[in-house]
């Protein structure tokens, strides 16, 4: 008779296995490496069924294959009541009507796609890094219209309100949400997060003013609203006025105060209570005059003290000098920050007024400065110096994200990793390589000393010299990426950090 042996993995107390799986579960975003473990044994199995069930999402493409994927679904979660694991719910997609549907309708013309496929990131309830494409403009439905619309949502809503452990559900979907999700989410009492929101009965003609929808009221008003995302355009294509902008900056004058999270693109005046926002994402992804004027705007609103629970800023703005001055303004009269994010547009002032301002506080960083176009380097360069001052002034970092310069593993890029080391607090860092083929500072600068790139045509032969320094900079592989954690890691052990 043969007797095997548990393993020392599998020895571990199910608490603790339970938790390995919580650690690897959030490293994951596609939850491969959960699902690996899960294989490895039934007592891992057991331990991960927590977090591989805890994200659900729900694709709809139409109300057959919605109702033949939450019978899916309710078979999985159904074997040993997983429903209970469940804490974040996604919905996307787009339900089209039953003719709309029975024509097979091509859905790509409702821009369904607008957050498709499993989100990039481990947290659903994230706003998406890209614009959200969806048809926002003015849509009013008739009653019967709106009763169908209920009855193809319906099945979704009685698989909610089975999700007993549910905490967050998130609408990425096309359309308005419907009324019957609307009262699961408050059945649940769990919070809401609109990354398609739009009160489509607010896009009127100018001289005829409308009541505003039921349903869409009762979702403006709603207890559950955690956060929202909000397209703005002053028209719409027929030559309505979008009315969201004065709903959104008074919505907390209501009775749901629309406030924990907000990630809006918008120039207006606040007249609204934003003392509780805790999360303010500005995204401005096209070129825009009203930009630099709105974020002047918001940084004297922040100078009033208009933001006094803020924690977390993300600023997404074209590489445009006009918003120099509108951005620092604002990081330095912010409260200390615990979390910023600057992507596009970063200068040497706005760097200068984190260090200045958030250092002290801050624990995740992500700086990701654009090329100016013509330029070789990028607007804000974080070079040995800036590293060295960052890793001086902002000692409580925990989480970076970083671009770092190659300079052929140099004196440079090495100090560059030594200072990272310096952060003693340091759990997680990002760093995404840049390099450019061209020629050097000496050789290729501009009247105001700016280094150019070097424009060359289709016809054109790259010199050997600039092609081999392209190459070298560019192959990252295996060796360099474990050369490179190496180098901070034992830098970290030798500064006590």
């Amino acid at each position: 008779m043969t007797t095997t042996t548990a393993s020392a993995l599998e020895s571990l107390p199910s608490t603790l296995l339970e938790l390995i799986c919580e650690y690897i579960g959030c490293r994951d975003c596609k939850k491969l490496s959960l699902h690996g473990f899960s294989l490895t044994s039934k007592h891992c199995c057991c331990a991960a069924t927590a977090q591989r069930f805890s994200r659900v999402q729900v694709t709809v493409r139409g109300q057959k294959k919605l109702r033949d994927d939450l019978r899916r679904w309710s078979k999985m979660l159904g074997a040993n009541d997983r429903f209970r694991h469940v804490r974040q719910l996604k919905i996307t997609g787009f339900v089209p009507r039953e003719k709309a549907e029975d024509a097979k309708v091509d859905l790509d013309t409702h821009m369904v796609e607008a957050e498709d496929g499993l989100s990039s990131d481990n947290d659903f309830c994230k706003p998406p890094k890209q614009p959200v494409h969806f048809w926002h403009g003015a849509t009013r439905l008739s009653q019967e219209d709106n009763r169908q619309l209920d009855k193809a949502w319906q099945p979704l809503s009685c698989f909610i309100r089975k999700l007993s452990g549910l905490k967050d559900v998130v609408y990425a979907a096309d359309g308005q949400i419907p009324r019957c999700i609307l009262e699961a989410v408050h059945f649940m009492n769990c919070r809401l997060h609109m990354h398609t929101f739009s009160l489509r009965s607010l896009f009127q003609p100018r001289d005829l003013p409308q009541v505003i929808d039921a349903d869409e009221y009762a979702l403006a008003t709603s207890p559950c609203l955690y956060s929202i995302i909000v397209p703005y355009y002053t028209w719409d294509e027929e030559g309505n006025v979008n009315y969201n902008e004065e709903a959104v900056l008074h919505g907390g004058r209501g009775s749901a105060e629309i406030g924990s999270c907000l990630s809006v693109a918008v120039s207006a005046e606040y007249h609204t209570d934003f003392s509780r926002l805790q999360h303010l994402a500005i995204r401005w992804w096209d070129e825009n005059r009203d930009a630099s004027a709105s974020i002047q705007d918001l940084a004297e609103k922040v100078r009033n003290n208009k933001f006094e629970s803020l924690h977390t800023l993300v600023s997404s703005l074209p590489n445009n000098d006009a918003h120099h001055e509108g951005l620092t303004l604002l990081l330095r009269h912010l409260r200390p920050l615990k979390s910023l994010e600057l992507v596009g547009f970063a200068s040497d002032k706005a760097f200068e007024a984190l260090l200045h301002q958030h250092g002290k506080t801050l624990r995740k960083l992500k700086l990701m400065p654009d090329r100016q176009l013509g330029q070789r380097t990028p607007m804000l360069v974080l070079s040995h110096d800036r590293m060295q001052e960052l890793s001086e002034r902002c000692s409580n970092l925990e989480h970076i994200e970083l671009p770092v310069i190659r300079t052929e593993g140099d004196k440079r890029e090495a100090g560059i990793y030594r200072a990272l080391a310096q952060l003693p607090r340091l759990k997680h860092a990002t760093l995404q390589f840049q390099y450019s083929a061209g020629p050097t500072e000496e050789e290729m600068v501009d009247e105001d000393g700016e280094v150019l790139c070097q424009n060359m045509g289709y016809d054109e032969d790259i010199p050997p010299d600039r092609l081999r320094e392209a190459y070298i900079n560019a192959a990252i592989d295996y060796s360099l990426a474990l050369s490179i954690f190496c180098a901070i890691s034992s830098a970290m052990e030798d500064s006590g950090s």
